[in-house]
């Protein structure tokens, strides 16, 4: 396994959830697909799911699909911060909650 596929499973392991949370439609696709996170193929297919649920599923599957790098994950997290997903962001550093900081 790779080093960067780690982030791609934390994600897949929240996939559920994430898709019920995340608001991809109001810049996140935008800034994901400017930092190289997603591709504009990526971008496409998943602009073209006919409700948010199914462009989160799409989104979901493609970052779960690849080997997120390091770089690419805290493109992600910085994404969801930037489109006032800081809820999100946080969700996913603390793995759906099992890391807690003390």
């Amino acid at each position: 396994m790779s080093p960067g596929s780690e982030f791609s499973l934390q994600i897949g392991r929240h996939s559920k959830r994430l898709s019920e949370i995340v608001q991809p439609d109001f810049g996140l696709l935008h800034r994901l697909l400017s930092t190289a996170v997603i591709t504009d193929r990526d971008y496409h297919h998943i602009r073209a799911g006919e409700s948010v649920y199914d462009r989160n599923d799409r989104l979901i599957h493609c970052l779960t699909s690849m080997s997120l790098t390091s770089a690419h994950y805290q493109d992600l997290l910085a994404a969801l911060e930037c489109t006032d997903q800081l809820h999100v962001a946080n969700y996913i550093r603390a793995d759906g909650g099992l890391i807690s900081k003390l």
